[in-house]
C-alpha cells in the first residue's frame, strides 16, 4: 500500500476548499506564483519588527540590571547566567505577548 503525504494549508474564508500541495517546495511555487515574491519572504516582516524591538530591549535590560544586582554574587558563576537569562526571558515576555498574539494574527 502506497501514502501519500500531502501538505495542506488553511485557506481565507472566501474560499472553498483547502489546498493541496506536494511538498514544500510545491508550496512555495504556488505561493510566488498566486501572490508573488513579496508575499513569501516579507508576510508579516512588519509586525515581527514591531514586537522583536520592544522584546530584546526589555530582555537585555533585564538580563544587565540583574547581572549587576547581589544576586549574581550569591547564585555564582556557572547558575547566574541559566536564571538571569530565564528571568529576561520573562521580563521579555509579559509586555510584549500581546503584540506576538496580534502577529500571529496576522500571519
Amino acid at each position: 500500500m502506497q501514502s501519500q503525504n500531502k501538505l495542506s494549508t488553511i485557506k481565507k474564508d472566501d474560499d472553498a476548499s483547502p489546498q493541496s500541495y506536494d511538498n514544500e517546495l510545491d508550496c512555495a511555487r504556488s505561493i510566488v506564483k498566486n501572490e508573488g515574491w513579496n508575499v513569501l519572504f516579507f508576510h508579516g516582516l512588519g509586525i515581527t519588527i514591531i514586537r522583536e524591538i520592544p522584546s530584546f530591549a526589555f530582555y537585555f535590560v533585564a538580563y544587565g540590571l540583574l547581572a549587576k544586582s547581589a544576586m549574581a554574587d550569591v547564585l555564582g558563576g556557572n547558575a547566574a547566567p541559566l536564571v538571569f537569562g530565564a528571568m529576561a526571558g520573562w521580563a521579555m515576555w509579559i509586555p510584549t505577548y500581546p503584540i506576538d498574539i496580534v502577529k500571529t494574527i496576522m500571519q
